[in-house]
């Protein structure tokens, strides 16, 4: 989440989380997120390739995920880039005993 803020690429934030992931010792993931407000998939979205410079009131739909054989698991949030990083719009919890039903 270091890496977000305006005027950075969507691919320079997808390249920060991608380097957690794998250090972590998961696969390379596809995509962080994307932008959301009309559609289901908009632009721009944080992936390899995608070098939109990302702008103050921009939001953005953060899927991050982790894959192993036989389970995966994905856990989203919605943030507003602002004037200097970002600003969170969700509030979901992370830690497993905080989610177990």
């Amino acid at each position: 989440m270091q890496a977000l803020r305006p005027v950075v690429t969507a691919e320079s934030v997808h390249a920060a989380f991608a380097e957690v992931i794998q250090s972590a010792g998961y696969e390379y993931p596809f995509r962080y997120g994307r932008a959301t407000g009309f559609s289901f998939l908009e632009a721009p979205q944080l992936v390899t390739g995608d070098t939109t410079t990302l702008q103050p009131g921009m939001v953005l739909a953060f899927d991050g995920s982790v894959s192993v054989d036989s389970f995966r698991a994905q856990v989203g949030d919605s943030f507003i880039i602002s004037e200097d990083g970002h600003e969170p719009l969700t509030d979901h919890p992370k830690a497993l005993e905080q989610i177990i039903v």
